[in-house]
């Protein structure tokens, strides 16, 4: 049924979603009603028979719901913040409370945070879209005030709702003592098994019960909880292994699907890093070559880069610099393994991959590292403020490591085997999870599904979307020129997104203004672009 403004029906059934979310209990007195259904637009108050008739229409929700859950589903009003940004969005927040190990209901138990950021307008539909965050081991929740903007048409009639994975952000996150920062600057010298004993130590949680198929438990819950009849997902990076997973498991429950960055269930998440890696940078040298302005103040990129590795191959270096988020003075190695992390981490995005061959450059003439050493910090510490490495390793050494299988050739990428190798030492300590038998398996649907990828993506590349694609048989793939990971908050893209939640059609979507997208213009000095 479509609900639309000023018919009591629609009244009585936003009244009947919104107690379950807003009160803890079945209010159903004037003022409840006319707090949710306010103004001569919603019907303006209900008569006492229509307060009847909105108890009688509850009771088959109660009987999906326990009188408990409503009761611990309590919103009220909240600013969500991105850790180390003055970033902030506003939104109702509650906890929803979920067993660890689901085999043992009266056991131990987690709050999961959950956020709705409501409708801007009436009629609100029926679906909520549920925002699913990257990492692993990124917050829902702290990820919305970076990409908000990017849905500012979405939420025209519909609520946007964040979970807060178990294991991340507000629900129980296990973070780990050690920071992300010392991997970038020095990860050759870290006793990573050490570590990561040292964080089991420390956290309250039995870290086999923190991956993806317990995940997509935990939303199940929350939108019967919530009383949401549907689901839009839209995933982003790992989280479209966990809306690709939830479509698996509850294929009723979904409306359509936005995936972007896409990880095919077959893949063995890490595994192929190195690889794409090494042919984003690739392509990213070769356009270098073929850009005029490039090529005449660079030269070939890859003959610096080579150059570089050289000679910080006998041995790191000591690196002084400020660290770029605190100021304090710092004293760093520097090696190999160093300018590696720095450049993956510039190849996320466009911007830093016009910031590459600047770098290498100054570092080829000057041999100062500081400000290569600079970048990875700042990005590093950016990535360490948003991620909990302990539910990354409990995803990641359950569900991929065990099937990592390094290729000869990746030794000769620039990451090499030492990017896989750094994950297996951590999963040797680490507790592993149970996987379903068909985790790994292609999933398929006739859901809409809309799978968008950057052409230069350095994790997730546009193969993968061809991959899960093949086995959808109602989506479309959808490529951006120019771009790296994450598309969603690029251009138009926006709009894009906005027109299919509005009209799940993959075939009719106008998608033409994503090819006006491009790759950043290349740094010539610090200052920027030449104009």
């Amino acid at each position: 049924m479509t609900l639309r403004p000023g018919n009591p029906e629609s009244c009585e059934r936003t009244a009947r979603v919104w107690i379950v979310v807003r009160t803890s209990t079945l209010d159903l007195t004037n003022s409840a009603c006319n707090r949710i259904c306010d103004g001569p637009s919603a019907g303006g108050p209900l008569s006492h028979a229509s307060r009847l008739r909105l108890f009688f229409l509850s009771l088959p929700l109660l009987g999906i719901v326990t009188s408990d859950a409503l009761a611990e589903v309590v919103f009220e009003d909240c600013r969500l913040a991105a850790p180390g940004t003055t970033l902030r969005s506003n939104a109702r927040c509650a906890t929803y409370a979920v067993a660890e190990n689901p085999d043992e209901p009266a056991g131990r138990q987690i709050d999961l945070k959950v956020a709705v950021i409501p409708a801007r307008g009436k009629p609100v539909q029926s679906d909520a879209v549920l925002f699913l965050a990257g990492g692993p081991g990124q917050s829902a929740t702290e990820s919305w005030p970076g990409i908000a903007h990017a849905f500012r048409s979405v939420r025209a009639h519909r609520d946007i709702l964040l979970v807060d994975q178990r294991g991340t952000g507000g629900s129980n996150s296990l973070t780990c003592p050690w920071s992300e920062e010392l991997e970038l600057v020095d990860p050759d010298t870290l006793d990573l098994a050490a570590l990561s004993r040292e964080c089991l130590e420390q956290l309250d949680a039995d870290t086999r019960f923190y991956t993806t198929t317990m995940a997509v438990q935990d939303l199940e819950a929350v939108r019967l909880a919530l009383g949401y009849e549907q689901l839009t997902l839209v995933g982003v990076s790992y989280g479209t292994r966990v809306a690709l997973e939830y479509l698996r498991r509850y294929p009723e429950s979904v409306r359509a699907v936005v995936l972007d960055g896409v990880v095919p269930p077959e893949l063995a998440l890490g595994g192929e890093h190195a690889r794409n890696a090494q042919q984003a940078l690739d392509d990213a040298f070769a356009r270098c070559v073929e850009n005029a302005v490039c090529h005449e103040s660079f030269g070939d990129p890859a003959e610096s880069f080579a150059e570089l590795r050289q000679a910080l191959s006998d041995g790191s270096i000591k690196v002084q610099l400020r660290h770029p988020a605190t100021g304090a003075a710092l004293e760093l190695p520097f090696n190999t393994l160093s300018l590696a992390a720095a450049i993956r981490l510039l190849s996320y995005q466009p911007e830093g991959v016009a910031l590459i061959p600047l770098l290498l450059n100054d570092a080829v003439t000057t041999r100062d590292f500081s400000r290569v050493a600079a970048q990875a910090l700042m990005t590093g510490a950016t990535l360490a403020r948003s991620l909990s490495r302990g539910m990354e390793l409990s995803v990641v050494c359950s569900e991929d490591e065990p099937f990592f299988a390094p290729r000869e050739s990746d030794q000769d990428t620039y990451l090499g085997h030492r990017f896989t190798a750094m994950i297996t030492e951590q999963c040797e300590v680490w507790p592993r999870g149970a996987v379903p038998d068909d985790f790994h398996a292609p999933v398929t649907s006739d859901t809409a599904v809309l799978l968008l990828s950057g052409q230069n993506d350095p994790v997730t590349p546009p193969r993968y979307g061809d991959q899960v694609a093949a086995t959808l048989s109602n989506a479309r793939h959808v490529v951006a020129p120019g771009q790296g990971h994450n598309v969603i908050p690029r251009g138009c893209v926006p709009r894009v997104l906005a027109a299919f939640i509005e009209t799940p059609d993959p075939d009719a979507l106008d998608v033409a203004c994503i090819d006006d997208l491009g790759p950043a213009p290349f740094f010539t000095t610090f200052t920027g672009p030449e104009p």
